[in-house]
């Protein structure tokens, strides 16, 4: 499905791993990326998302409040290694922001954002000297961008997120309508065949429930066993089946 939101999950999932290679490229030119444990945990930790990915997009659909986690994780991650946009792990905290519209609201995924911004600023003032530096080198304007960014980066996934989710919503509905549309017009060819039987067809059609032979008919109803071979020919006709035993199947209409 074109619009399935966990295979649009996948795509994220992509992402995410360009920010691992991204961390392994900078610790591949010498630069510091914090603890190697670090790398590795978070290595392990996504390599379990990708493995049991279909399972966990429906355990945390119906816990979005798990998702929490990953922006701890990911707050964390900054506060450790070097402090906002300094640490490794900058790219890789925006996947997080990236996933939370997939699975819950957009006022939920913005109020996210504004806990993922306290982590931010958590992260700040864990690392030493890094406001004081902001201050003095006149680059408030820079971190102010920072949460900006931040927001920008929820509204851009969150739109599409929510459309996506009203596309599934509409499908479903139509398919249900759809079949429920189909079963009325079953009912209703059924109802308008048994309708347009005349009223000598509807007689025979009732003495044939009755369980009777052509020749019982025919004498019930004065007439030879030839009118009533063709009165039920009509008959089979009329109501889409081709044997005694499928007429007899049919509901008879209220009014006989």
């Amino acid at each position: 499905m074109l619009f399935d939101v966990r295979n649009n999950l996948v795509y994220l999932l992509i992402l995410r791993w360009a920010a691992l290679l991204h961390i392994a490229i900078i610790s591949a030119l010498g630069l510091d990326i914090g603890p190697p444990v670090i790398f590795l945990g978070l290595l392990a930790y996504v390599f379990v998302l990708t493995m049991f990915w279909g399972r966990v997009t429906d355990f945390v659909k119906g816990r979005p409040l798990l998702l929490h986690i990953d922006l701890f994780v990911a707050g964390a991650l900054i506060a450790v290694t070097g402090g906002a946009w300094k640490s490794s792990y900058y790219v890789y905290a925006y996947t997080c922001l990236m996933v939370f519209p997939f699975f819950v609201s957009m006022r939920r995924s913005v109020m996210a954002t504004v806990v993922f911004s306290a982590y931010y600023t958590l992260g700040l003032l864990a690392s030493e000297g890094l406001v004081a530096g902001v201050i003095r080198n006149h680059q408030i304007d820079s971190l102010l961008s920072n949460y900006v960014a931040f927001f920008l980066v929820v509204l851009f996934f969150g739109y599409p997120a929510c459309v996506m989710k009203k596309i599934e919503t509409v499908k479903t509905s139509t398919a249900q309508m759809r079949t429920y549309i189909d079963e009325t017009h079953i009912l209703l060819e059924a109802a308008e065949r048994q309708h347009s039987l005349t009223t000598r067809e509807s007689e025979v059609l009732v003495l044939l429930h009755r369980g009777m032979t052509n020749a019982g008919i025919a004498a019930t109803l004065y007439l030879s066993e030839k009118t009533v071979k063709n009165h039920l020919y009509s008959i089979y006709k009329k109501l889409g089946v081709r044997s005694r035993s499928e007429a007899m199947l049919q509901r008879l209409p209220a009014k006989l």
